[in-house]
């Protein structure tokens, strides 16, 4: 496994291997997290004990054309996981492996779970206690969780499950098995340049020549509503890939998922972006994004580095058929 570290608008992140082992979700997918965070492990801190860290853990929006619903993320990680277990009280997990400095072994979860769970064990430790996060749909609780490990030992075996427990120190059920995700795929139409980007509800234009270079993007034809119980979700209805230089950026338009044509609630932890007037900052399923609000939608860009995606918003121009909206 590789030792590299990068940068992402100045702070040090490490890759590591996300396995996604909650839930009946089976894959290995690239991942980063901190380094910092992951330091602490190598120094010996956890000595081979579960440990809290506090860490935000939300539900952002997947912004790949055809995408909707949810992505779960926790502070310091990327990539996007939407699995959970209906019925059960951990509402969905995930669990990551890697390695640090020395090649010392760390394993690190997260979780959102339901509001009766007070606390979580992990392979017969103690209570580790969740929280709450005002940002969290739905009243659920949060807990992120990490354990130093033998160099060598990391493998989907030593992934363990999270065991809820409640506020009187009962050991809770786990769900029968019945899952779904929180992220819903719709059809799209794809286009690779030379070629036009492809028509449909929803369009990313360029508002001037600029050394942006798009490559290629899905959007789809026709946005219908889907049914959620968690939430305002978000339903992407075009992506289009830019490069810059060799750096890769995506754009996309979000959409109001449940009811199409309204305006879309605001993108969870959005922050504006100081001295950018309309212009937000807010975590994403691959890092920090940014976005503005179009008319039915949000225009989002991520990749590259802050100066560049704030190029690129400003370069781009979102527009959103309604009428194809609501067919």
């Amino acid at each position: 496994m590789s030792d590299l570290c990068y940068t992402v608008d100045g702070s040090r992140w490490r890759r590591l291997w996300i396995m996604p082992v909650a839930l009946g979700l089976v894959g290995v997918f690239a991942a980063c997290s901190n380094v910092e965070t992951s330091s602490r492990a190598a120094s010996g801190e956890s000595d081979g004990r579960w440990i809290a860290r506090y860490a935000q853990v939300l539900l952002v929006p997947p912004i790949q054309g055809g995408a909707g619903g949810w992505c779960m993320i926790a502070s310091g990680t990327f990539g996007c996981s939407g699995i959970h277990e209906i019925g059960s009280p951990i509402f969905a997990e995930f669990w990551t492996s890697g390695y640090v400095r020395g090649r010392q072994g760390m394993v690190e979860g997260f979780a959102l779970v339901r509001k009766s769970v007070a606390a979580v064990a992990i392979e017969g430790s103690g209570p580790i206690r969740t929280h709450v996060d005002e940002l969290v749909p739905g009243g659920l609780r949060a807990v992120v969780v990490e354990k130093q490990t033998k160099a060598g030992a990391l493998g989907a075996s030593v992934l363990p499950h999270f065991q809820p427990i409640d506020a009187a120190g009962k050991v809770l059920r786990l769900g029968v098995g019945h899952t779904v995700s929180l992220t819903v795929g719709r059809s799209t139409r794809s286009w690779i340049a030379p070629r036009m980007p492809a028509r449909g509800a929803c369009k990313i234009g360029a508002r001037s020549p600029s050394e942006f270079v798009a490559r290629y993007g899905d959007v789809m034809t026709v946005v219908r509503p889907y049914k959620s119980s968690l939430g305002r979700p978000y339903l992407s209805c075009a992506t289009s890939q830019y490069s810059l230089r060799g750096v890769l950026l995506r754009s996309s338009i979000l959409v109001d998922g449940v009811k199409p044509g309204v305006t879309p609630a605001a993108l969870p932890a959005m922050r504006e972006l100081t001295g950018r007037n309309g212009v937000f900052q807010a975590p994403g399923a691959e890092g920090e994004m940014l976005a503005r609000r179009i008319t039915h939608g949000w225009l989002v860009v991520d990749g590259g580095g802050l100066t560049q995606r704030i190029a690129l918003l400003e370069h781009l121009s979102g527009t959103v058929d309604f009428a194809k909206l609501m067919r």
